[in-house]
């Protein structure tokens, strides 16, 4: 194929020439770094995987070790035990191949050596001696100095005459970290403090070093570090040791070069490059050739355009290719047949456009385009008529042709009736033979004009106007003369509709468009008005925020509709409600606003706005009936005043906002005038806000579990999960403090997941690691519940941890269950067929219905802290506890009590067959660590059998 670099001195051609190009580099690219990126990432998992199969299999190795001496141990001891000497030197020559010394110490403090060298006996702590009495062998490791330890093993030994004590012995850590690994594999193995153990043989002194300073800083189990050149990828494996030899574990730390694990990354890197490079080359190639075909037919176009520019419409552009562009010179050619006798007629609808869209003031379009189609058709009289929207009134324009600039103007009426009469007519109308004439022909028949032609204005089939053409004798207009009319109909509707839509776009920029009052951008104005005025007479404006309680019943009840027939209703309240120069304004939703200008002092703003909240009150105390239902709607309302509480329109509107949300919270009053304490409130919620934001993104918030126990038995059979969160500057902050913001604002669904996935994850490494197994209970907010994904999520986040649905407990508030019972019963039965518990907490502080509670598919009822707080000694809460057992029971649900404090309610709950309890008789809510204390302390207890 021939390149002919000729081609490129065109602009075209480069430009196309460099879309190819750039087309063809881009998915090649972006193959590039995307294939680059998978396969390294796929290494790295590889790698990883490898790394953690590795590190687990020493591991496991090591363990198996482990597991092997204390079974020689134990049959030392056996032998000692038993007093049986005929296998005793055995037992001491097998021992030794493990264990450098082994000795007695007896109660009394004397000392037997058994095996090897002299050692000091070790210092137990209380807990670890606790364990050892209790029969189980510990795991010690007895460090010299900050590199010299020993590996104790430690059990007690009874004898036959009484007596006991302990035998130590001191393992041959040789022998332990003899495990058979790859050449190029580096093994440590580090205590659960951090301390090194064991590295292997012939790793420098800065390569150490330097992975134990990135062990230390990994806060996963896989971490990268580089030493001496040499990047190394590592994996860290948690050797369990505190079930079997209560002793914290160690860590397994396999690490590998980084070129091992990225091998076949090398062969790619050299590979592509080749690849991309033909690639690029055979795009090249196309894209000359393509550029080739393209170029002659749009050069031809070009000198034809030039020839039009200098008025030759004559040589017509030829161009033989059998494609699009043949078609395409065909239609260059008709078009510049015809552009020359269309040249006068566009120069003049250029400058009627310019005219008319130069302007939105639909007076000044009507006056330019009267005056301007005098040039352009030949009548004696030209008449604009513009429609006014919803109305039958209608402004028109019009002049002579012998005085075409002296444009008139007339308000006229044209009814329905009179529409219908022109579209009858024919839009044409001979002056002595129409009877029933249109009455807006009137003021156009004084002028001795005998015919009239008519033009309708349509925008997308809409009337919008007419053009009125006055004849003194019958017209004949020209074929070109009726085109133009009806292209000139087409622009005067589009001047008189960008008119009338500028008149619209004002109006819903500044007024509800569903009550027609005032809206927030105009309430800036007008109150940046009053403020103005008020500081320079200086005197006060009052803000009244006005807002619907239960305007959110009305909406879910009866639908969005009736609320906007209830908003209509209130606004023309609150319009008669205030003075004839105030001003109400809708915000949005039922939040309205009432501006109270001109007030002289104090006292006169106090009475004033007292007087219009008594006004709106006494017409609101009556029932307003919405679709034949009577409702009562009460306001909630705050007062701000300038100058005393803020001096500008932003700040005007906050404090009478905070104002506003008191009212709505107090009890005892509907109207609350603004006071400073409202804005510390706001700033600390705020603050809080802001801050449990950054708690979410950064973990900051913890999980506190408060055991569960069997009412009778005491033994753990639960937990709670209890959301916690300690700030450093702010302390510790309540859950009901920022719970509440949580929910307002959305968080509170993040959060949810988080605690549901990391209780699923806790539940299963605690059963993993040998413990009891325990439902944990997780609090369930409505916002999470009502979710369309809920009963998903819940799925996976069981599936994700690998734990059994059947111990984990959701708890839900009557609240959500009740307020959409049916969608509720929906989702309930869903997370049954899972598998999982189903509790109602707080139980009997909300608006319990029985019909509803015998469909709900729950296992639990939890009764609330209030009630249990007030047995045995008060009756009515002993009166509720005891029906609430009855009624679980009637429907075979388990009860749980919480805020259990006192044996009293301890023995009153199991007297009266009450299943569990939780509350601080028995264990706070805990931290991870200490809860993990606890159900290692139950997991070691022993299984009691009953017969």
């Amino acid at each position: 194929m021939e390149i002919n670099l000729d081609i490129f001195k065109s602009k075209v051609a480069r430009r196309i020439f460099i879309l190819f190009v750039v087309s063809a580099l881009f998915p090649i690219v972006s193959f590039a770094l995307l294939s680059f990126s998978q396969v390294l990432s796929q290494l790295e998992k590889q790698g990883y995987r490898q790394l953690h199969n590795e590190s687990k299999s020493y591991g496991l190795a090591v363990y198996e070790k482990l597991s092997f001496m204390e079974k020689e141990i134990k049959l030392f001891i056996h032998e000692l035990e038993n007093a049986s000497t005929e296998n005793y030197d055995y037992y001491i020559d097998f021992l030794g191949n493990n264990f450098k010394s082994i000795y007695y110490q007896d109660e009394d403090g004397t000392h037997q050596q058994l095996l090897g060298y002299n050692y000091d006996y070790p210092k137990l702590d209380q807990k670890e001696y606790e364990y050892v009495i209790n029969g189980g062998t510990l795991l010690k490791i007895d460090y010299e100095d900050t590199k010299k330890y020993q590996i104790l093993f430690i059990r007690r030994i009874n004898w036959k005459n009484n007596r006991s004590g302990l035998l130590i012995g001191v393992i041959n850590e040789k022998k332990l970290w003899e495990i058979e690994r790859k050449e190029i594999d580096l093994f440590f193995i580090f205590d659960r403090n951090g301390d090194l153990l064991f590295y292997t043989d012939g790793v420098s002194d800065k390569t150490r070093d330097a992975l134990i300073k990135n062990y230390k800083k990994a806060n996963a189990s896989f971490f990268n570090w580089k030493s001496e050149e040499n990047n190394y990828y590592s994996y860290k494996w948690n050797l369990f040791l505190a079930a079997k030899f209560y002793h914290k574990g160690w860590d397994i730390v396999i690490s590998e070069p980084e070129e091992y694990t990225l091998t076949a990354l090398n062969h790619y890197k050299r590979l592509f490059p080749k690849i991309a490079f033909m690639a690029l080359l055979i795009v090249i190639l196309l894209s000359v050739f393509q550029i080739k075909k393209i170029l002659i037919p749009l050069q031809m176009l070009l000198e034809g355009i030039n020839r039009i520019i200098k008025n030759d419409f004559h040589t017509p552009v030829l161009v033989n290719t059998d494609d699009e562009f043949k078609t395409l010179a065909k239609g260059f050619n008709n078009m510049s047949d015809k552009i020359q006798d269309q040249l006068q007629v566009l120069s003049a609808l250029a400058e009627i456009d310019r005219m008319i869209l130069s302007s939105f003031d639909r007076e000044y379009i009507l006056e330019t385009l009267v005056k301007n189609l005098h040039a352009l058709v030949h009548a004696n009289v030209i008449g604009v008529i513009s429609l006014n929207e919803n109305t039958e009134t209608a402004l028109l324009n019009y002049s002579e042709k012998i005085h075409f600039n002296e444009v008139k103007k007339q308000e006229i009426t044209i009814s329905s009736d009179d529409l219908n009469n022109i579209e009858k007519s024919g839009y044409f109308y001979k002056v002595k033979e129409n009877i029933s004439k249109p009455e807006f022909l009137d003021h156009l028949i004084e002028l001795k004009i005998a015919f009239y032609k008519i033009y309708p204005v349509k925008n997308t089939n809409n009337l919008v106007g007419y053009i009125v053409l006055g004849f003194y004798e019958e017209p004949a207009l020209s074929d070109i003369e009726i085109d133009l009319l009806n292209r000139l109909s087409d622009r005067v509707a589009v001047a008189l509709s960008n008119a009338a839509w500028e008149e619209k776009l004002y109006n819903q920029a500044h007024y509800d468009f569903l009550t027609g009052l005032p809206n927030r951008f105009l309430l800036r104005d007008r109150l940046h008005q009053a403020i103005k005025n008020a500081e320079r007479k200086k005197i006060n404006v009052a803000l009244l925020y006005l807002d619907l309680d239960r305007f959110k019943i009305v909406n879910d009840s009866l639908g969005h509709s009736a609320g906007d027939e209830l908003l209509i209703v209130v606004s023309n309240i609150l319009t008669k409600s205030v003075r004839k120069y105030d001003t109400v304004v809708r915000l949005g939703g039922d939040e309205f606003t009432i501006i109270i200008p001109d007030v002289d002092n104090a006292a006169d703003t106090f009475e004033t706005v007292n007087a219009i909240a008594n006004r709106i009150r006494a017409t609101l105390k009556e029932p307003v009936n919405i679709r034949n239902r009577s409702m009562f709607i009460m306001p909630s309302m705050g007062v701000a005043i300038y100058p005393k509480d803020a001096d500008s329109y932003d700040d005007l509107l906050k404090n009478a906002d905070s104002a506003m949300y008191a009212a709505k919270k107090s009890a005892d009053s509907d109207l609350i005038f603004y006071s400073r304490e409202f804005n510390k409130n706001a700033s600390r919620r705020l603050k809080l806000e802001y801050e449990l934001r950054k708690a979410i993104e950064n973990q900051k918030l913890e999980i506190y579990y408060q055991p569960q126990y069997s009412c009778i038995t005491e033994k753990l059979i639960g937990v709670e999960a209890l959301l916690r969160w300690h700030h450093n500057e702010l302390g510790t902050i309540s859950p009901g403090e920022f719970i509440p913001i949580a929910e307002e604002t959305g968080l509170i669904v993040p959060i949810g997941k988080w605690v549901i996935n990391e209780v699923c994850m806790q539940n299963k490494q605690w059963q993993q690691r040998g413990m009891i197994e325990i439902k944990a209970a997780v609090n369930i907010a409505a916002e999470q519940f009502n979710k369309a994904e809920f009963v998903d999520f819940i799925k996976s986040s069981i599936n994700k941890s690998g734990l059994s649905p059947e111990y984990l407990e959701l708890e839900l508030t009557e609240r959500t269950t009740i307020e959409h019972a049916e969608r509720a019963i929906k989702i309930l039965t869903d997370l049954k067929e899972i598998g999982v518990k189903l509790s109602i907490d707080d139980f009997g502080t909300g608006y319990s219905s029985m019909n509803y509670l015998q469909r709900f598919p729950i296992d639990t009822l939890k009764i609330d802290q209030s009630f249990i707080k007030g047995v045995p000694n008060d009756y009515g809460n002993v009166s509720i506890v005891k029906s609430i057992l009855a009624l679980a029971h009637e429907l075979n649900l388990t009860v749980i009590a919480e805020g259990v404090e006192t044996e009293e309610q301890h023995t009153f709950l199991i007297n009266n067959k009450c299943e569990e309890i939780q509350g601080y008789l028995f264990s706070k809510p805990l931290p991870l660590e200490e809860f993990e204390e606890l159900l290692i302390q139950e997991s070691n207890k022993p299984k009691i059998k009953i017969a």
